[in-house]
């Protein structure tokens, strides 16, 4: 337990799974108390379970559970107890961002979610110049990627063999590999800062635009027709 706010609430204390508000005055009539709940995981947990929150002496006790998630984790319903699923747009109060939705009558309520992180898709958009002069060919591609679900932390480009003084520049790249046929561009770690919008369920997040360059030249026979413009795709990114 994080946090207790309401109107009027002096002090609180937890303890052995006990909460007691104290106010500043006598609490009559509707009254809301924010209550935030935090656990802690060393490692990605596959279901998490949630329990109901009760107030000591209710006559009678009804609840609406909402469930959301960060970017790039999915959930899903695994097992209901004296509950049940209803549209996210039934829900008394909203946060904004629910992707699943539940209510109970019952005050021994209780549900357990699957949780699935989604893998990185990345998409590129690469321009290409080529320039010709008098026995040199230059070339060079600006590569604008597109980063869904998880962060990346290495990008990997494919060059043409025949092409040299290969160079990548770009923010945040922290080091640059080169291996026979490909060119790895490690960088620090991006993640995109809103919702997934492209999986096929759940919320989805908006994309981040980060930029790299390549510039290289090839030396031509004179009066030999330009080589092709260098092409840079990503052939793969590890999270």
């Amino acid at each position: 337990m994080t946090d207790v706010r309401g109107a009027n609430v002096e002090d609180w204390k937890a303890t052995a799974g006990k909460l007691k508000v104290n106010y500043t005055q006598r609490v009559l009539g509707v009254h809301r108390l924010d209550v935030t709940l935090e656990q802690a995981h060393k490692t990605f947990p596959a279901q998490i379970s949630v329990a109901p929150v009760r107030l000591a002496g209710a006559t009678k006790e009804t609840a609406f559970i909402g469930a959301a998630s960060a970017a790039g984790i999915r959930l899903k319903t695994e097992t209901l107890t004296n509950s049940r699923e209803i549209p996210v747009t039934q829900l008394s109060q909203r946060a904004g961002d629910e992707a699943l939705a539940f209510t109970a009558d019952a005050p021994y309520w209780r549900l357990a979610l699957a949780t699935e992180r989604l893998p990185a898709r990345v998409v590129a958009e690469v321009f290409n110049l080529v320039t010709v002069g008098d026995g040199l060919v230059g070339g060079s591609a600006t590569i604008r990627f597109g980063i869904l679900n998880q962060g990346v932390q290495e990008f990997k480009v494919r060059l043409p063999a025949h092409w040299k003084n290969v160079d990548f520049t770009g923010p945040n790249i922290r080091r640059k590999e080169s291996s026979r046929g490909s060119r790895a561009s490690p960088a620090a770690r991006r993640r995109s800062s809103s919702r997934p919008s492209t999986p096929s369920s759940g919320p989805s997040p908006s994309k981040t635009k980060p930029e790299a360059a390549t510039r290289s030249s090839s030396p031509t026979p004179s009066g030999s027709s330009s080589s092709p413009p260098p092409s840079a795709s990503p052939a793969s990114a590890a999270p």
